[in-house]
């Protein structure tokens, strides 16, 4: 069956290795983006599908074009999207961050989370990573008071892990999903999303406004005090002006606990730091001390369990 070339970069995925190539065939597509200019090695595989009303973008980066991770920019951001109101990054391999109203958002393989369309979005996608993009109509969904400010990360169910996988098997093939299937997989895909949403509902009757600026100071205060190993939720809400129960809440809105979200940035951090590593640089275990992690075998554990390899590892496998 021919594609729509209005829905397709290509009938399988198209190789780009000019980055002016890959602005103009993405940018028309979104309004008010803006492409970080890139002055390295670039070479990405793309595919654009539609899924009945949902829009499909398969993105496997090869080269990003943007340098050492440790120093790279956002590489593109776009303005808000009335005609598809959400969108979800479903982190297939590697490491991605979302930026939204101040608030990052990291995903590693076969983590995905949702996000408001409306809002300003920037992306960072780095060398070797692999990402699905998915454009949600509004169908017969409304998750507003569901996503707050950054988006919200999205559980580990049997729903989407059946998404993901019918997912990844129909973008391998040359062959596009017949438009009576694709209104039913699109049927399931919306019913995954719903199953994955965190259990805990935003109960917090504070301004979105308001709470994105309580986040955005959170974020702040915790990267400011990564070096202190006794960081915790009740040193973040004394910072910001929250009750403890409140901090949760609010928490609450981006799938996690304070505890998670302040480990989660000093893991972050520490891939940064370990991503621009040279022989001459700190060690792994000054490193870990670095973004306050006390005991360094600690730091290797929940460094593995996130990145799924050690911190050294992690080092030498992306120089």
């Amino acid at each position: 069956m021919p594609h729509n070339p209005a829905h397709s970069i290509s009938a399988m995925h198209r190789r780009f290795t000019s980055p002016d190539e890959w602005r103009s065939t993405i940018e028309p597509r979104f309004r008010g983006s803006f492409y970080t200019p890139r002055h390295n090695s670039f070479s990405i595989h793309a595919r654009l599908e539609k899924l009945a009303r949902v829009q499909l973008l398969d993105l496997q980066v090869g080269r990003s074009g943007l340098g050492d991770l440790h120093s790279a920019k956002y590489g593109y951001s776009i303005e808000g999207i009335e005609t598809h109101p959400y969108f979800i990054i479903w982190q297939q391999a590697g490491a991605a961050w979302i930026r939204q109203a101040g608030l990052d958002t990291e995903l590693i393989g076969g983590e995905w989370a949702l996000f408001d369309a409306r809002v300003p979005t920037s992306f960072l996608l780095p060398d070797r990573t692999w990402t699905i993009g998915l454009m949600i109509p509004q169908a017969h969904c409304d998750w507003r008071a569901r996503i707050g400010p950054g988006g919200v990360n999205l559980r580990q169910s049997p729903e989407g892990r059946i998404a993901s996988a019918g997912l990844r098997e129909a973008l391998r093939g040359d062959d596009w999903i017949k438009p009576q299937s694709q209104r039913s997989f699109e049927a399931f895909l919306l019913d995954a999303v719903q199953a994955s949403l965190p259990v805990a509902a935003a109960s917090d009757h504070t301004p979105p406004a308001r709470l994105a600026a309580k986040l955005d100071q959170a974020r702040q205060f915790i990267e400011a005090g990564l070096t202190d190993p006794d960081l915790g939720p009740d040193h973040v809400g004394d910072a910001i002006g929250m009750s403890r129960r409140s901090l949760y809440r609010m928490f609450d809105l981006l799938g996690k606990t304070p505890m998670e979200y302040i480990y989660e940035v000093r893991l972050a951090e520490a891939a940064r730091q370990l991503r621009g590593k040279l022989t001459d640089r700190p060690s792994v275990t000054a490193i870990a001390h670095a973004v306050g992690f006390v005991d360094s075998s600690h730091f290797s554990r929940m460094f593995r369990a996130r990145y799924g390899v050690s911190p050294s590892q992690w080092a030498v496998s992306l120089r």
